[in-house]
């Protein structure tokens, strides 16, 4: 693959393209799908060409595991999520850089108590939204790392955050089946007909605002916000672990076992 040799070797079985010092814990495209972000156990985050393959440089190591990657819509800011500190110190659990200058961002004020999850950038890039292992969901400003409200979303922990496409709710996946949606604005459950103790194990919102959820039992539900109401049903033959739906809506695909099942 093109990859240099080290002295003495003829051949290399297979590339050392796409790899980390430990194992790859999370990825995420930059909004213009030109970069590939990756985190790894080895505490680094690395940026890669996903047309190639090529590193494209790194940020620098978190001195810890990273645990979830988000880009702002704007593809300015990058959040890093960790187990420990940045590699100036400045913050604890999740890391803002600022793409544009290649430097770290704003800490956040004050940073979150347990490891965190999940990221998700409001569709405006004001907001930032955290998950993590105490069950908490957490709101800050993205420009200052100014925390504006924090509330308990679920008794376990936090593995999944994302913000409707208004800007308007947050959705949050935990552990066990809990689903919940939340205003924004004050942090309050929002009172739909799903049952957040249901079985479902993954969520996500349409661009038009249509939840998505994938139940225990191989059930994907689709339901009309705020209201509710249940619009179609898709059955698949094994349950899905995660779903994600391309920037244009027109694909739904979702994680099955060790595949990949798109529509």
């Amino acid at each position: 693959a093109g990859d240099p040799l080290p002295p003495g070797a003829i051949a290399r079985l297979g590339t050392t393209r796409l790899r980390h010092g430990g194992g790859v814990t999370t990825l995420a495209f930059s909004p213009d799908g030109r970069l590939l972000a990756s985190g790894g156990e080895d505490g680094a985050v690395r940026f890669w060409d996903p047309a190639t393959g090529r590193p494209l440089g790194r940020p620098g190591d978190l001195l810890s595991g990273v645990l979830a990657i988000a880009f702002a819509r704007d593809g300015k800011t990058m959040a890093a999520a960790c187990s420990g500190k940045g590699s100036t110190g400045g913050l604890d659990g999740i890391l803002l850089w600022d793409m544009t200058g290649n430097r770290e961002g704003p800490a956040l004020e004050p940073g979150p108590d347990d490891n965190v999850y999940a990221l998700a950038f409001s569709p405006d890039d004001r907001l930032l939204a955290a998950g993590g292992a105490g069950g908490d969901v957490g709101l800050w400003e993205a420009a200052t790392g100014k925390k504006i409200a924090g509330w308990k979303a679920h008794s376990d922990c936090v593995w999944y955050v994302a913000f409707s496409p208004d800007g308007m709710t947050i959705l949050s996946v935990g552990p066990g089946g809990g689903v919940g949606l939340w205003s924004v604005a004050t942090g309050k459950a929002i009172d739909v007909s799903h049952d957040p103790d249901a079985s479902a194990v993954a969520a996500a919102f349409l661009p038009d605002g249509t939840l998505a959820t994938a139940d225990g039992d191989g059930t994907i539900l689709f339901r009309e916000l705020p209201a509710g109401r249940e619009l179609r049903r898709q059955r698949l033959t094994t349950p899905a672990t995660r779903i994600v739906v391309s920037p244009d809506g027109a694909l739904l695909v979702c994680g099955v076992s060790t595949q990949l099942w798109a529509r």
